[in-house]
């Protein structure tokens, strides 16, 4: 069932809703745009000359607010090098001694050069044995590389180690010339400004701890004779260890609260004390006697805040003080019920929307929800206020659960049938100011039948159960949901969690965004890196690959997870769920393909790029770029969340993962071997490199030790 998100008052798609029953009902999406997919461009060409080094030292440094402090220094391009020349002046023969080497792109070393890549394409070249990518580079005449305007940008993907100057030469002079440093692949944060003389331009890196950079046009084409590298290695062109190779990165660079304020998500705080209003709803041809009322009260109650003995498996806050570690205490009340006064189907065929700018958005659940509201104000005196924790003047989290039947197919026969499901969704008619009365207005809520209660666990008169009220709460927390919408689609996720076929734990990329957990980051500063890891349901460690990473949740990764059929997983582990799905039921390390990426979009929800900052101006907002559902990621080719499935199936035999999918003790990936799992032949969606061999050393049911090595 589609529900749509507005963003700065323009559509951002979104679908809203459960998969208690189906893993094709649609529930919640994101922004729909196609993006090109990538190709890739190889070069067989170098130039690298070793000079006499001042340097001192062939070290760097970690940075704390992007990604690793240096990745592979030997090119991974599919193409050799076949023309460098070097020369070491330096009498020592120790694979320690800092030499300086020089790299020279020109026409004369590019020589495979042809016509611009398409646009918005990242394509590879390797210079002296360095992997660089470039987009929008071409002939011009004899001797001179064209950038075209705008699109232009060059940058290494291995480290340079220490990067000490890097002089362009043009054959016109020009000014909207920008180059960025840092220690993450494609930096664009520390900007470094040129010395210029006439045509040439001098960026001097000195002082600075950087081993990336990249070269950015400016509004106008660019003409290149020759750009030279000055940077810093070691004598075998090696990278020493530095490091235990990994480190707990506790701080995002990007927070939850930032991000969902840029992003206008308006979702439920996360962590400490956070209070929901759940309001049960009866209508005129399901109304409901006193004793009735009593009996479903109580139910909600305990669906809601009841102990975890008072549920068949745990309720709503049972379930997120556990999940988080104890980070999350939900609490809130459950109100008495909430009289509609109109029957089912004059409800399902309101129009009542309060802004006509909006009512292509409308739904009849706005009109209810805010009538609901507005009496359970008049009932206790108050404003409610205590429901708005981070003073926004909207509601945190309103649940409207109601008691008439849910519709699976065509259960009425009508309009009903589109609106009694379960899902999330925003009351947009409070979007502007000047639409709403009082304060804290209502916004983000979720609707559900009392019948989900009843369902899988909940088949025993005596017990509740919460699976589909703990599914949609995570949307109301900000998670999207992992299934496809679409028929021709495939589930990447793999059908097991939460936030997929409801059951299970979440997984360790939904705490990371819920600021749950800390990744173990293997930051490149050894060559063979060992971590051992206990079961995450307990423990919450997990670990994070990626040499570019920008340091948040928000960027494109590899996790490894130690899953065990325990705690918050032992009960779905134990026996189907009532849509046919069951846990794992062995202890493995569940590896996932991560791409969340931040897209810039313009106030027509048009992607224009990907960003690693929220500061993309006031002609733009940040969102999440894919998604799960071909149809509404930015590029259908690519997923948010792809479980690498370790018998190599994409996907998956039986259109659900099963314990086949898990890396046990003696397993290795790496990325040649599951290259197919990947659109773009073992390398990341962006084309970096993912640069490591993985192999389960051991893994009992109680810890897992994880050998990662640089390749």
């Amino acid at each position: 069932m589609k529900r749509t998100h507005l963003l700065l008052g323009l559509a951002l798609t979104l679908l809203v809703g459960c998969t208690s029953l189906s893993s094709t009902e649609s529930s919640e999406s994101s922004t729909t745009s196609t993006a090109t997919t990538s190709t890739e461009v190889t070069s067989s060409e170098d130039s690298s000359t070793d000079v006499t080094s001042s340097s001192s030292s062939s070290e760097t440094s970690s940075s704390e607010s992007s990604s690793s402090s240096s990745s592979s220094s030997s090119s991974s391009s599919s193409s050799s090098s076949s023309s460098s020349t070097s020369s070491e002046s330096s009498s020592s023969t120790s694979e320690e001694v800092p030499v300086q080497k020089t790299i020279t792109i020109s026409r004369d070393t590019w020589t495979t050069l042809g016509t611009y890549p398409g646009s918005g394409v990242i394509a590879d070249v390797s210079f002296g044995g360095i992997l660089f990518q470039y987009a929008q580079a071409g002939n011009y005449t004899a001797g001179v590389i064209q950038g075209q305007a705008s699109t232009f940008k060059i940058y290494n993907v291995d480290s340079l180690l220490v990067l000490n100057t890097i002089v362009m030469t043009l054959q016109t002079a020009k000014t909207t010339t920008t180059m960025y440093a840092g220690t993450s692949m494609d930096p664009n944060v520390t900007v470094i400004t040129p010395s210029a003389s006439g045509t040439v331009y001098t960026y001097n890196f000195n002082g600075g701890n950087y081993s990336h950079f990249s070269f950015r046009n400016g509004t106008s084409a660019i003409y290149i004779q020759s750009i030279v590298i000055t940077y810093t290695t070691t004598s075998g062109g090696e990278i020493p260890d530095t490091g235990d190779g990994y480190e707990l990165r506790t701080t995002p660079t990007i927070g939850r609260a930032a991000y969902d304020n840029a992003a206008e998500a308006y979702s439920l705080g996360s962590t400490g004390v956070q209070k929901m209003l759940v309001i049960p709803v009866y209508f005129t041809d399901y109304a409901l006697n006193a004793s009735q009322q009593d009996a479903w009260w109580a139910k909600i109650n305990a669906t809601f805040f009841g102990a975890t003995e008072d549920t068949g498996w745990e309720s709503v806050q049972s379930f997120y003080s556990k999940s988080s570690y104890g980070n999350l205490d939900l609490t809130g009340v459950v109100t008495p019920f909430y009289d509609a006064g109109v029957t089912t189907t004059t409800f399902a065929n309101w129009d009542l929307g309060r802004d006509p700018t909006l009512s292509s958005y409308y739904d009849p659940t706005w009109t209810l929800l805010e009538r609901a509201v507005d009496w359970y104000k008049g009932v206790t005196g108050t404003t409610l206020s205590e429901y708005d924790a981070n003073s926004d003047g909207y509601l945190d989290a309103v649940w409207l659960v109601y008691s008439n039947p849910y519709s699976y197919g065509s259960t009425y026969g009508d309009a009903r049938d589109d609106i009694f499901w379960a899902y999330r969704y925003w009351d947009y008619d409070n979007y502007y100011p000047e639409n709403i009365t009082a304060y804290p207005a209502t916004m983000s809520y979720a609707w559900a039948s009392v019948e989900f209660m009843s369902e899988g666990y909940g088949a025993d008169l005596n017990q509740v159960d919460a699976h589909t009220f703990i599914h949609e709460t995570g949307h109301l927390l900000g998670l999207d949901d992992y299934y496809t919408y679409d028929s021709s689609d495939y589930g990447a996720a793999g059908g097991l969690d939460m936030m997929d076929y409801n059951i299970l734990d979440h997984n360790a990329y939904s705490k990371y965004l819920l600021e749950w957990t800390s990744p173990y980051y293997v930051n490149n500063t050894k060559a063979s890196t060992t971590i051992t890891l206990n079961p995450f349901e307990s423990s919450g460690e997990f670990i994070l690959i990626n040499n570019g990473w920008n340091g948040s949740p928000y960027d494109e990764y590899l996790l490894l997870e130690f899953y065990t059929p325990t705690g918050l997983n032992q009960k779905d582990s134990q026996a189907a769920y009532a849509n046919g799905a069951r846990g794992f039921t062995i202890p493995g390390i569940k590896i996932y393909h991560v791409d969340s990426r931040l897209g810039k979009y313009n106030f027509s929800g048009v992607f224009t790029s990907f960003t690693d900052t929220l500061n993309v101006g006031s002609s733009y907002y940040p969102y999440i770029a894919m998604s799960n559902t071909s149809y509404y990621s930015e590029d259908p080719d690519y997923k948010l969340l792809h479980l690498i499935d370790k018998g190599g199936d994409v996907y998956f035999n039986s259109g659900i993962a099963d314990n086949g999918s898990l890396f046990v003790q003696g397993n290795v990936f790496s990325p040649a071997t599951y290259a197919n799992m990947f659109i773009n032949s073992g390398r990341f969606n962006d084309l970096s490199l993912i640069g490591y061999q993985i192999t389960v050393v051991t893994l009992n049911s109680t810890q897992a030790t994880i050998q990662i090595d640089r390749i």
